[in-house]
């Protein structure tokens, strides 16, 4: 008679490897996080930087907020832009004269789209901004970022 065959051992599948976790690389220094304050149509204007004397950076709240009712209330949002559900934020730099005159308006960052990018400009030299504040000289450089969004 034949022996009798070996009892059957269940396999167990292999466990699966465990992918290997990515590595964090390690930072000796890391940089400051500067907060962040979200762009606001025309709104909050500061100054150039490297450009603007130290005072500029207290520029009061009442004349900012008189810039960016101003520019306000030239913006336009252009039509193929609007076709194209386009929107973004683009920043503006210029010279603001003491009689409220703009001088080299130019785009300082893009908002992706060059219709936006060319409004934003273009509102600079439409907009009737006030006369700066006798105590911060004849001229003031200053960065504007100008919103535009579908969502108002």
């Amino acid at each position: 008679p034949a022996p009798p065959p070996p009892p059957l051992q269940h396999a167990r599948p292999a466990p699966r490897p465990t992918p290997p976790q990515p590595r964090r690389p390690q930072v000796a220094e890391q940089a400051p996080v500067q907060p962040y304050s979200p762009p606001v149509a025309a709104a909050p204007v500061a100054p150039a930087p490297a450009a603007a004397p130290a005072r500029a950076a207290s520029l009061s709240p009442s004349f900012l907020g008189q810039i960016s009712a101003a520019l306000r209330r030239v913006q336009r949002y252009p039509m193929g832009a609007r076709a194209r559900h386009s929107e973004g934020v683009a920043q503006v730099t210029f010279t603001l004269m003491r009689d409220g005159t703009v001088l080299g308006p130019r785009l300082s960052r893009s908002s992706g789209d060059e219709e936006l990018d060319t409004e934003a400009v273009s509102m600079l030299q439409r907009a009737n901004l006030p006369s700066l504040p006798s105590d911060y000289g004849d001229s003031q450089s200053m960065t504007v970022p100008i919103r535009f969004s579908l969502n108002r």
